[in-house]
């Protein structure tokens, strides 16, 4: 099992649908929807966030490229949680 997966295991079904909403609009870069930031660190990282949900993803030539998916809590952004920055 996928970071992805292990993620959306832990959230409610509430949560799944928040989810799902974020990467419609992210699919259809519907920025206007949702809030997003760039991440530092790397370059084309983005964070999605609704409520206590955030979604991290890269856009690399275009395209974008989930991730992680999690909810929020006092370890989100600390620097032992970020590993998956670099992943390509």
């Amino acid at each position: 099992m996928d970071k992805i997966q292990k993620g959306l295991a832990k959230l409610s079904a509430k949560e799944k649908q928040v989810v799902k909403e974020l990467l419609e609009n992210i699919k259809r870069h519907n920025w206007n929807e949702i809030d997003r930031l760039k991440l530092t660190g790397g370059k084309g990282l983005f964070r999605a966030k609704k409520g206590s949900i955030r979604i991290f993803y890269a856009v690399v030539d275009g395209k974008v490229k989930i991730q992680n998916i999690q909810r929020r809590t006092s370890k989100t952004y600390s620097k032992h949680n970020m590993h998956w920055r670099l992943k390509k």
